[in-house]
């Protein structure tokens, strides 16, 4: 799959040093997960992706640099959840936006999904505008603290 500017591979193990790069960034971890996490943790877990087969990288076309991962969860017949991340280098290009809206095209498009849905630290103002702009919307349907639940339908 590609977008103007991204080209979405499977993962595979030749990313684990960006994935290990870009999850053991503190930055990084304040806005995805709840609690930080070692390298150690970090190594083990991405380890453990080589059978994810929801789990796209993102590269850049025109540099072949790494710019993050999308995730794709198909939670029941017709929803699917995403979920995203940018490695600090690549924020702020606009790629996360480029990625969503391909994605979103894609699955309404070429699967029978009709509900994408997502959750996001509502400290993280850049994503949840991001995420606005392209359509989604807060659902109030997050049941964990401090995350908001966001959902666009078809």
């Amino acid at each position: 799959m590609e977008s103007e500017r991204i080209i979405f591979n499977k993962y595979t193990s030749y990313y684990s040093d960006n994935y290990i790069k870009m999850y053991t960034n503190k930055e990084i971890q304040l806005l995805i997960f709840k609690k930080g996490f070692d390298e150690v943790k970090i190594k083990e877990w991405v380890s453990k992706m080589k059978n994810d087969n929801n789990r796209y990288v993102m590269v850049e076309k025109e540099t072949n640099d790494f710019i993050g991962d999308i995730n794709l969860i198909q939670t029941n017949d017709k929803t699917i959840e995403l979920i995203i991340c940018i490695t600090p280098e690549k924020q702020n290009m606009h790629f996360g936006t480029e990625a969503i809206k391909y994605i979103k095209n894609y699955i309404f498009n070429n699967t029978n999904n009709e509900t994408i849905e997502l959750l996001v630290k509502n400290s993280n103002k850049r994503a949840i505008h991001c995420y606005e702009n392209i359509g989604f919307i807060d659902d109030n349907k997050s049941k964990i603290e401090n995350n908001i639940h966001m959902s666009i339908v078809k």
